[in-house]
């Protein structure tokens, strides 16, 4: 094989790969909201059903996670600064009841994420345990 042919060769496979990781770099990232809707559906959540739903906050300080909670709960969770810190960060834990719906969940994540980015935190998601149609409001599924 010519050298030149080679050199092509090798520039061309250059360049594919480049285009690969480009295309995969602009790759929308999954919404995170409708990753848990999804994996809730997927195991046997009747999401036409309220939910009780905890979303989590992460932040330096144990008074930052307080500050947090109190603002959170005049906003309508339930809310909780926990007393130790977990990996470095102190959790602060808002549980609110709600039908989980993707838009609401995302208006959450919005405010959620506001809320902590002003106390100098970062907001962490959320979960909700499985609720099937025949499950009480608030109960657990087994």
């Amino acid at each position: 094989m010519p050298v030149w042919m080679a050199i092509a060769l090798i520039a061309a496979m250059l360049v594919a790969g480049a285009i690969g990781f480009v295309r995969e770099r602009m790759k929308p990232a999954a919404d995170p909201d409708a990753v848990v809707l999804a994996e809730l559906q997927k195991a046997g959540s009747d999401l036409r059903q309220p939910h009780v739903v905890d979303f989590f906050l992460l932040f330096r300080t144990f008074e930052r996670a307080t500050t947090a909670a109190g603002e959170l709960a005049k906003a309508g969770f339930t809310a909780e600064a926990h007393s130790e810190a977990v990996g470095g960060r102190w959790t602060c834990t808002a549980t609110k009841t709600l039908v989980p719906e993707l838009e609401a969940l995302r208006l959450i994540r919005a405010q959620l994420s506001s809320l902590a980015a002003r106390l100098g935190g970062t907001y962490d998601g959320w979960g909700a345990a499985v609720r099937r149609g025949s499950d009480k409001e608030g109960e657990d599924a087994p």
